[in-house]
């Protein structure tokens, strides 16, 4: 019992894997910043931790927030007719992403950590896993969930570590603008 979406399958695993990739290299990039961006900026070394947590905590807050959404919509006629919902959920997604990353950049360069926190809070509702799984589960076949699922892992593991790659390489450049 699987439906098929009316969402293009040719572009959902694309939009998938690019949510999915750029959601984790978000989340990672700042761990090796946080604490040179808060010596820059005057505070204590602990206001690091609220930047690095704040995507955390904002994508359980999120992930409460899709299971919510998602909940009414797990039988597999109204996941039929409900796709236009759950492609707001991940447009909702991309852009908290955006906007995240423009409000930390604006607070990086303003040297001001309440816009950074709020710039990773905003990236945080950027998580749509659950989303993203009941796209799977719903939309592919049975026998294709596994191969996609590991294919979305694959995806998220490549932006986890990108993002630290970047942030480190930021961290030891010899020149910072902060």
């Amino acid at each position: 019992l699987y439906t098929v979406s009316t969402l293009p399958l040719a572009d959902l695993p694309l939009i998938r894997q690019a949510l999915n990739f750029e959601t984790k290299m978000n989340y990672y990039i700042v761990h090796p910043t946080a604490n040179t961006f808060t010596e820059a900026c005057g505070v204590n070394n602990a206001y690091s931790a609220a930047i690095i947590g704040a995507a955390t905590f904002s994508a359980i807050l999120a992930a409460l927030f899709h299971c919510s959404i998602l909940t009414g919509h797990s039988d597999v006629k109204q996941m039929e007719s409900n796709t236009t919902l759950d492609k707001g959920v991940l447009i909702f997604s991309a852009f908290c992403g955006i906007a995240g990353n423009a409000v930390h950049a604006l607070g990086i360069s303003k040297l001001s950590v309440p816009l950074a926190v709020l710039g990773r809070f905003l990236i945080g509702f950027g998580a749509a896993d659950i989303v993203h799984r009941q796209f799977v589960v719903s939309t592919l076949h049975p026998s294709l969930v596994v191969a996609e699922s590991a294919r979305l892992v694959h995806f998220k593991v490549a932006g986890l570590l990108i993002g630290l790659i970047i942030g480190s390489l930021v961290e030891l450049a010899p020149y910072k603008s902060i």
